[in-house]
């Protein structure tokens, strides 16, 4: 940086560092608007859902299969026990 020697180049350098500070307060801005977007819930969710779709690949092949031994299970295990509180059906209902 060069000496300052008069008032008409001193007024020149505080104009230039005003527009200089005020194109950096509005990039912080923009960029604070864009960081505060990004931790809203929806968007949060959003980037975890595709981070798991990127990360295993067969996600639905999976989710089905979980979902059917869930339901099966279940199914089982009201067909079998029902209401009864007999032992041995309550036994073949968990191992089954």
């Amino acid at each position: 940086m060069q000496k300052i020697s008069n008032t008409a180049e001193l007024k020149a350098t505080i104009r230039e560092l005003e527009l200089k500070t005020q194109r950096q307060e509005s990039l912080l801005k923009s960029e604070a608007k864009s960081t505060a977007g990004s931790f809203k819930p929806v968007n949060l969710l959003k980037s975890g859902v595709q981070q798991l779709r990127n990360t295993t690949p067969n996600m639905k092949t999976t989710a089905l299969n979980t979902f059917i031994g869930l339901a099966a299970g279940f199914l089982t295990r009201k067909l079998v026990l029902g209401r009864h509180p007999n032992i041995l059906r309550r036994t073949l209902g968990a191992a089954v």
